[in-house]
């Protein structure tokens, strides 16, 4: 749910840039949606490049459990912290939105 609300504030920031632009409004909107996706991959990549050692090395911990089972804690945590990324990029989206409205975008 998080993710969703996430990409919905993300196409929305999208328009809001495009509305900016003069001329070719749809082609500023794409351009906008492409550049925002790429700056999440660049932090994604940043931020898991940083973490590959203690992720990989925290899943590796939870191979091996008493019961032979895969124990449900390292799958929880990692999708508690992509909830959590996930959050994140939507309050910015949201700030950057009503920023945008607020003090450059003309709606009259």
């Amino acid at each position: 749910m998080a993710g969703l609300l996430s990409n919905i504030l993300e196409i929305y920031a999208a328009v809001t840039v495009g509305n900016l632009a003069g001329r070719h409004k749809l082609l500023a909107g794409i351009g906008a949606f492409l550049g925002f996706g790429i700056v999440e991959q660049v932090v994604t990549s940043l931020l898991f490049s940083g973490l590959n050692q203690k992720i990989t090395a925290y899943f590796e911990s939870f191979r091996y459990s008493v019961s032979g089972q895969f124990p449900a804690e390292p799958t929880e945590v990692g999708l508690l912290s992509l909830i959590l990324y996930a959050v994140v990029f939507g309050t910015a989206f949201y700030f950057f939105i009503d920023w945008m409205l607020g003090k450059k975008l003309n709606l009259e």
